[in-house]
């Protein structure tokens, strides 16, 4: 026997028993057997499990598709036990039946005021505060709404601690350009340094600033897609890995889109910056493609995206604070904190994309 429990969404927590050779529908409609109406992102009739043979197979019936082992199903795929599953926008797992005892809901919805984003929220900062914890791939667990504020911190944390010296290149234009700032402004209050050298300083610094601004796109991508395949295969990170030029024009072109859309309002970025670790992992889908895919995520999760975003500036602040060195840290962590973020959510993400007709 086999039971369902879900994972995300206002039925979180709800275990259901499956009967042998009796569909248990998934969809919006009252008629459904798991009925999520406040999911917009289901159809009326979405999909439906079913057990035969002792094997439970998730059968799709709708045009967007359901997930299975990260891959969209648009037919028939069999679930195996303890397997994670998506439809439409609400995640499940296939569990054994608890003593074959009818199943009763259990708990509250993940994520609710027992562990929700404001304790999560303050272990990231004590996280970045503490700098503690072995160096090495991130080891995230988490199921349900919203982010692992605090896990992600850590994370990223613990993959700067593992590749220091390329994670420290990642960062040295920046703490450079911070503190020929402070020197120009220092010489400028004090008096202390001569109109010739204050100029030459600021030179210097317009100059490093404007190769930062254009290498930014390149630096940055290139080490969310180190960290990726330093938490699948355990891969150091070396310095060489940032100087790639793997689908370099998508990326540059979905960074600049990105930027674009910060500068016109914040509101945008919350939508589009999803699309940089996705142009990342899914390198030649192209960056309209990466652009659509990470608006259709990010309209479902703009407040935890919201959330993320204030939590990793202010990690990267906490840096900035420290004359500016401490973004040789805090930099790359943030940078490979949400890949995380996304890594946490790839099977969301790739549901919603979808949804919006574009297959990752």
């Amino acid at each position: 026997m086999f039971q369902l429990r879900v994972l995300s969404g206002s039925k979180a927590g709800q275990v259901f028993q499956l009967a042998p050779g009796q569909p248990f529908v998934i969809g919006r409609g009252a008629e459904a057997n798991l009925s999520v109406p406040d999911d917009a992102t289901l159809s009326r009739n979405h999909a439906d499990i079913v057990v035969e043979g002792g094997q439970a197979v998730l059968r799709n019936r709708s045009q967007h598709g359901s997930l299975v082992g990260g891959q969209v199903v648009q037919g028939q795929a069999p679930v195996a036990l303890g397997q994670e599953f998506q439809v439409g926008g609400t995640r499940l797992v296939l569990e054994p039946a608890a003593g074959g005892a009818a199943a009763q809901p259990v708990g509250g919805p993940v994520g609710s005021a027992s562990g929700g984003a404001k304790a999560d929220a303050g272990a990231a900062f004590a996280a970045a505060a503490s700098f503690g914890g072995e160096g090495g791939p991130a080891k995230i667990e988490h199921s349900g709404p919203g982010f692992p504020f605090g896990d992600l911190v850590k994370g990223g944390i613990s993959v700067v601690k593992a590749n220091l010296m390329a994670s420290l290149a990642l960062a040295a234009p920046m703490a450079l350009l911070g503190l020929l700032n402070i020197g120009v402004n220092i010489g400028a209050n004090t008096g202390l340094l001569p109109l010739s050298l204050l100029g030459i300083i600021g030179l210097v610094s317009g100059l490093v600033g404007l190769l930062f601004a254009l290498t930014l796109p390149l630096l940055v991508t290139n080490y969310m897609a180190a960290v990726k395949e330093f938490q699948s295969s355990g891969k150091p990170i070396g310095i060489g890995d940032l100087l790639k030029f793997n689908d370099i024009v998508n990326r540059y072109i979905t960074m600049i889109l990105v930027g674009v859309s910060a500068m016109c309002c914040f509101i945008p970025v919350l939508v589009t910056c999803w699309a940089i670790p996705i142009i990342v992992d899914k390198p030649g889908i192209g960056f309209m493609n990466a652009l659509k895919a990470g608006i259709a995520f990010g309209k479902k999760n703009i407040v935890q995206t919201l959330i993320l975003l204030i939590v990793l500036g202010i990690v990267n602040f906490i840096g900035q604070l420290c004359c500016g060195i401490g973004v040789l840290i805090t930099f790359p962590a943030v940078q490979a904190a949400f890949f995380l973020a996304y890594d946490v959510k790839r099977d969301e993400v790739a549901s919603a994309a979808a949804e919006a007709g574009i297959s990752l």
